[in-house]
């Protein structure tokens, strides 16, 4: 397997963890070793984290087909 260019839950995982550990909220940008960005809108209210709004490309990057057999 290959690397991971851009994952948006990681991503999201360290605009919270800014957050909560240097008080960092609104908007916050990750960019990727692959250059791509994604923007991060957090609304937080006092100690409580209300909302995270993700923003950034959108791209079909798999088709597939399963069949389950019971």
């Amino acid at each position: 397997e290959d690397e991971t260019l851009s994952c948006g839950t990681g991503a999201a995982a360290v605009c919270v963890a800014a957050w909560k550990r240097y008080g960092l909220k609104d908007l916050m940008k990750i960019v990727f070793h692959s250059e791509e960005t994604l923007e991060f809108n957090l609304k937080a209210n006092g100690p409580h984290l209300e909302g995270i709004e993700m923003k950034g490309p959108v791209a079909h990057v798999f088709k597939g087909r399963i069949q389950i057999t019971l």
